[in-house]
């Protein structure tokens, strides 16, 4: 299993910014087909 594609998507709050300013939501996409979702708040 080979890592083929990592995609980031950043999204801004609006205010008052609950939870952090951003969230960042990552998606990374393997050779055989398997997805895996990751989100954190800065």
């Amino acid at each position: 299993m080979k890592l083929q594609t990592i995609e980031t998507h950043i999204v801004k709050t609006p205010p008052p910014g609950f939870g952090g300013r951003y969230f960042i939501f990552v998606i990374l996409h393997t050779s055989c087909g398997i997805r895996g979702y990751g989100e954190i708040y800065a």
